[in-house]
């Protein structure tokens, strides 16, 4: 299964070449420990029909790779793999490019719109962030727990 859509042996000595040293990586604030590239797996049975793959079936991509927005019930944001990220950072470093993680998505929605991740509900980060999940989950508030989860 492609987990990547770069081959960062090869293109990142060409990003410095061009005098690059820094990337932005967008992120989410949903993360993840499970690798994506387990999501589909060779069947090794001689005999099974199909394709040779084992697929992850849709709720289990759901419960390993997207969280449910603790503000708005069946509202499912896509999860950011840590293995797959610290992958990618390693591969950064390795070839002398810093990176900058830059979190473009708050649980709750942070702007009125259909940007927002959460349309056409109201956006409740900047006006709720400081409260605990609705489903009492946090520890403290969603905001101190959204920055836990993302530097653990």
């Amino acid at each position: 299964a492609r987990s990547s859509h770069m081959d960062y042996d090869a293109e990142m000595p060409l990003l410095r070449e061009i005098g690059v040293e820094y990337v932005r990586v967008p992120v989410s604030w949903c993360w993840t420990e499970y690798d994506p590239s387990l999501m589909v797996v060779k069947d090794l049975n001689p005999m099974a029909k199909g394709d040779g793959f084992i697929y992850m079936d849709d709720d289990e991509v759901r419960d390993k790779f997207a969280c449910e927005d603790p503000f708005h019930k069946g509202v499912y944001w896509p999860a950011v793999p840590k293995p797959f990220l610290a992958k990618f950072l390693r591969a950064c470093a390795k070839h002398g490019l810093g990176a900058t993680l830059d979190i473009h998505t708050y649980p709750g929605g942070t702007s009125v719109g259909t940007f927002s991740g959460v349309w056409p509900r109201y956006a409740r980060f900047w006006s709720d962030g400081d409260a605990p999940a609705l489903d009492g989950t946090a520890e403290t508030d969603v905001g101190r727990d959204t920055l836990k989860s993302i530097v653990s």
